[in-house]
């Protein structure tokens, strides 16, 4: 048994000693990997430490740098990730609920604080508030309920919202990197490092500047997985703060050219307390940039430039720095040539398709005009459902008109023609029968004085103003009997036939509609 015993451990120790070299081989390169971690030299982080703690040791961050001897520069730098989308939202009765419950109650209150009284409702009651809703999820600092003798008051409100609060918000959303440089002597240092790296826990114990962008309507910070913030101090008190923020900021749209509309819409921004004295912002020679847009589209608009100023406000509290970057867009014509343009033009060619068919024809020629006259009733108002409220005439409004028009035309064209092809046959069958039944005359020439009878003489030498009809001449633009539709060109009056309006309107329709489309596209495109 020993012996057995002492073979299998001789023929079991290589495979043994190899797995034990193995393990020493992974436990030393895991160390290994762990010595760089743990040799990482500790003067350079001691030194940061202590440089922190002298710094911020006699630091006061509600006083701005250079307090009292000259105002502060702040260089400021953007970096535009994306744009878009800009709507126009129209802010119905279920948004206004807020604005109706302070005008009920005399309280100020934030329009965005919308909410059914069926679900409960709270409001901010002392005024200041930020922001207001149900369930503890708004920030104002005083919420109670709306008492019942006002419950009902509310409650009527909000269901029918008064057409007056029923706004328009034009706005778009604008995401960027948001640099502002600037020098505090107060935290130069003496290091071997050149500059301090650090994070959100730092911005809160210096001073950074009170920026805020005065057309923005809601902005956000971005906090995943940790605030998207940088704070950085150089060691000649150079301080650089960027953080990401996306912005839903106001953009006035003047939509009378629209859909070949182009616009600016700007992003503004100042100090809230500092007048210029005290806080002067810069722009740097490339201060603006914007990132590739094959990574962001706008669908409605083409991105084609920016541009950024600056300007001085003057108020009641002071002279404000103002900056303001433009950003360009020029609307895309696809959509709207496709659901409104295109069949538009469509629809004024098919109520030509009238004037090829008999004039007798009536139930197809009238089914064809009230077709395409409810056709264009509908595309007028498809096209103007997701458009503010305006009191101006826009571009697409003047073309769907027109083509209203031609449509209306056409179906009235066959109408005109309709009544006087039909009060013309009666007329001209009873002036036939008036021929056969007049009784025949020998003409009596007596020393060539006088011929008989007067009345045959007048009517063959009738000029070509004679009565046509009752109440009516041949001068007039429309002939009406057979003598003048037979005349051509007399005393340099046109004679247009009734029988042929159709062939004219072939003609002139389209010759008319072609006109108007050259110079409507080249009015808006062009000019």
């Amino acid at each position: 048994m020993p012996r057995t015993v002492l073979l299998l451990c001789l023929a079991l120790g290589p495979l043994l000693r190899a797995r034990c070299e193995s393990t020493e081989e992974y436990d030393y390169d895991y160390l290994s990997i762990n010595k760089t971690w743990v040799l990482t030299p500790k003067t350079q982080e001691t030194d940061a430490t202590q440089i922190l703690n002298s710094l911020l040791k006699n630091y006061d961050n509600k006083l701005r740098p250079d307090i009292g001897i000259k105002p502060t520069f702040i260089d400021v730098d953007i970096y535009v990730n994306s744009i878009g989308p800009v709507s126009v939202i129209q802010m119905g009765p279920h948004k206004c609920t807020g604005l109706v419950v302070g005008l009920a109650l005399g309280i100020a209150i934030h329009p965005s604080a919308a909410f059914p009284p069926e679900e409960g409702i709270a409001v901010c009651g002392n005024g200041m508030a930020r922001s207001c809703s149900v369930g503890g999820t708004g920030m104002g600092n005083a919420i109670k309920e709306i008492p019942a003798s006002h419950l009902n008051l509310v409650k009527l409100f909000w269901r029918s919202c008064p057409e007056e609060l029923i706004v328009h918000s034009e706005e778009y959303t604008i995401d960027i990197l948001f640099a502002q440089t600037w020098y505090d002597r107060r935290l130069r240092f003496n290091s071997t490092l050149k500059a301090l790296t650090l994070n959100t826990n730092m911005v809160s114990r210096i001073w950074i500047p009170d920026t805020f962008f005065r057309n923005s309507k809601r902005a956000d910070s971005h906090w995943i997985t940790t605030p998207n913030q940088l704070l950085r101090i150089w060691n000649d008190g150079k301080v650089l703060y960027t953080l990401r923020l996306t912005i839903e900021a106001e953009c006035l749209l003047q939509l009378q050219n629209f859909p070949m509309d182009t616009h600016s819409c700007p992003l503004v921004f100042s100090s809230y307390g500092y007048p210029r004295e005290e806080i002067v912002y810069r722009w740097r020679r490339y201060s603006i940039e914007v990132s590739d847009q094959r990574t962001w589209r706008l669908y409605q608009f083409d991105f084609t430039g920016l541009r950024n100023t600056s300007e001085v406000l003057r108020t009641g509290a002071g002279e404000y720095m103002v900056m303001t970057v433009s950003f360009d867009l020029s609307r895309r014509m696809g959509y709207f040539a496709i659901q409104t343009y295109i069949p538009c033009i469509l629809t004024v060619v098919l109520s030509w398709v009238s004037f090829w068919i008999k004039r007798d024809s009536t139930p197809a020629r009238t089914s064809l005009g009230i077709t395409t006259v409810l056709t264009m009733t509908t595309l007028s108002t498809i096209s103007r459902k997701h458009l503010p409220r305006v009191s101006y005439i826009t571009a697409m409004d003047l073309f769907v008109s027109v083509c209203f028009i031609f449509v209306f035309a056409a179906l009235m064209e066959y109408a005109t023609l309709n009544y006087l092809v039909g009060n013309k046959k009666p007329l001209e069958h009873s002036h036939r029968k008036a021929r056969l039944v007049m009784p025949t005359f020998t003409a009596i020439n007596i020393n060539h004085i006088m011929h008989w009878p007067p009345e045959m003489e007048e009517d063959e030498d009738d000029d070509p103003g004679s009565p046509c009809l009752e109440g009516k001449e041949c001068e007039r633009f429309f002939c009406c009997i057979e003598d003048c539709q037979t005349g051509m060109w007399r005393e340099g009056r046109v004679r247009i036939h009734i029988s042929r309006l159709d062939s004219y309107s072939r003609v002139f329709f389209p010759t008319a509609f072609l006109l108007f489309n050259i110079v409507y596209w080249i009015a808006y495109l062009y000019l």
